[in-house]
């Protein structure tokens, strides 16, 4: 899809369809729109009841010979002045271009005005309308045929047009990172919504690798053999039974001064999760290919790193395994002695993201990080918690998680933080080695949590559990059903301010 910007009186434009958004019960009259136009809104075409304003509302009018060089005109409601955001208006965006796709549209103008940069600035609002736009048009058809695949939108080009010229510069700034930060996302989406057959730790190592050299950042694949001389015997318990062979990617963009200390982002690459021996239940169990989306996550956080050429040093580190039954699959009960040294009782084999999570983020000492955050399908106890509207977050250091925390209203990603008390870290002592890998007195979320926070003592740390959040049965305004890249938009707010 093709974004621009003009300057140019909304009367010579052409056009399949004019969107103008408008809040609840806002007076048209004083619309900057030409007076022919505006009269046939307010008088000839709408009737007041016909069209509020109200959050998501559309009404299409059909516009005939007044108007030869445009099709129709697409009232958008945004809902009251006073609750207005980035994420109205991004989740308003989405569901118009899905509204769209009704129609043989293939280049709508959306009219820009003063009203809705509401707090922010214009960069912000080019921003918000493409990741609303390219998020809320997004499919996963790869393995759709030809016949369906004809049946996409025609829709090609959104421009955004707007009275003054000096107005361009910064919405076009704001274009470019709305186009970057949605690609990223879609990257994580295309990544975590593979089925298992394709999507192994082999292939995701290879994407990986390839998205690297076309962005211009550093890849190192670890191979099972390296993670064995590295003792990382926590990571190779959980890929002992299957036969993909599992790999570590490490994706690095050096930004900065090499004695600058990086930011490091580790992601969870359960690239298909059966709960080894610990079997899941049949039903449902298709959606554990979702498994890997905090992997996927780090990846597309990565590109857009490189990609906005953030002058700041960071690393990306997905642990990437298959964990299925077999003959050779660790058991309940087992002892294996991690990357640290700390010895580790495996009580449950379908807990395998923590151990991974592990060697990974004792893997990340390495580089003397001045923060680590990992993402991670983690728990269901995060979904009992907080459904699917909002991940989990906990960590070692109050200002990191207060700032991602900050980011959680203009990106729409919402956190919620979950302490990490002592008395949780009691309660994966084990009897017979120095932890276990789940506790039985519940508090789920947290003791996942106390369990990671046993690897990162050396540094500054924070946990997001997006379990509830990583993809959707149901379609929400900026996705359809399936993976979400959840954390991406997030964190790279949260990247780019720091």
């Amino acid at each position: 899809m093709k974004y621009t910007t003009i300057s140019k009186n909304v009367a010579e434009i052409k056009t399949d369809a004019l969107l103008i958004f408008a809040f609840e019960n806002e007076n048209w009259r004083v619309l900057p729109l030409p007076a022919k136009i505006k009269n046939y809104i307010c008088t000839a075409a709408v009737d007041p009841k016909d069209f509020t304003g109200k959050e998501a509302e559309f009404l299409i009018i059909p516009v005939q010979k007044q108007f030869p060089n445009l099709n129709r005109i697409v009232l958008v409601g945004l809902g009251k002045e006073d609750k207005y955001s980035t994420t109205v208006l991004r989740n308003v965006c989405g569901k118009t271009v899905r509204l769209l796709k009704n129609y043989p549209v293939k280049a709508v103008s959306l009219l820009v005005r003063k009203k809705l940069t509401g707090k922010y600035n214009l960069s912000r609002l080019g921003q918000t309308i493409v990741e609303g736009f390219k998020l809320g048009g997004y499919q996963f058809d790869t393995y759709k045929t030809k016949e369906d695949q004809n049946k996409k939108s025609e829709l090609r080009k959104i421009e955004m047009v707007t009275g003054s010229a000096k107005e361009i510069t910064g919405i076009r700034k704001g274009v470019k990172t709305g186009e970057i930060v949605s690609a990223a996302v879609i990257l994580a989406r295309d990544l975590a919504n593979q089925p298992g057959n394709v999507a192994t730790p082999q292939m995701l190592a290879k994407s990986a690798k390839s998205m690297a050299e076309k962005a211009g950042l550093a890849c190192e694949i670890l191979s099972e053999k390296k993670m064995q001389s590295l003792n990382m015997n926590a990571l190779l318990a959980v890929a002992k039974g299957s036969s993909q062979p599992p790999a570590l990617i490490v994706l690095e963009h050096k930004g900065a001064k090499k004695r600058e200390a990086p930011i490091v982002f580790v992601g969870k690459g359960v690239t298909f999760d059966s709960g080894g021996i610990s079997l899941k239940p049949g039903k449902c169990m298709d959606e554990m290919k979702f498994d890997m989306s905090g992997g996927a996550t780090v990846i597309g956080i990565m590109q857009a790193v490189a990609q906005l050429k953030l002058n700041k040093n960071v690393i990306g580190i997905v642990p990437a395994v298959e964990n299925l039954p077999d003959g050779k699959a660790a058991k309940p009960g087992d002892i294996v002695k991690s990357m640290s040294g700390t010895t580790i009782e495996i009580l449950n084999t379908d807990a395998e993201g923590r151990m991974i999570l592990a060697d990974a983020l004792t893997f990340a000492e390495k580089y003397k990080p001045a923060a680590v955050i990992n993402l991670a399908t983690l728990t269901g106890a995060v979904v009992v918690a907080l459904g699917h509207v909002a991940a989990g977050i906990m960590g070692n250091d109050d200002e990191l998680v207060d700032g991602i925390k900050k980011y959680a209203e203009i990106s729409g990603e919402k956190v919620w933080q979950f302490p990490l008390y002592d008395e949780y870290k009691e309660q994966i002592k084990s009897d017979v080695a120095d932890i276990k890998n789940i506790a039985r007195n519940g508090a789920g979320v947290t003791t996942a949590g106390a369990f990671l926070s046993k690897f990162t003592e050396k540094y500054k740390w924070a946990h997001i559990d997006i379990a509830g959040v990583a993809w959707t049965n149901n379609a929400i305004p900026i996705a359809p059903k399936g993976a979400t890249g959840f954390g991406v938009r997030l964190l790279l707010e949260w990247l780019t301010d720091k």
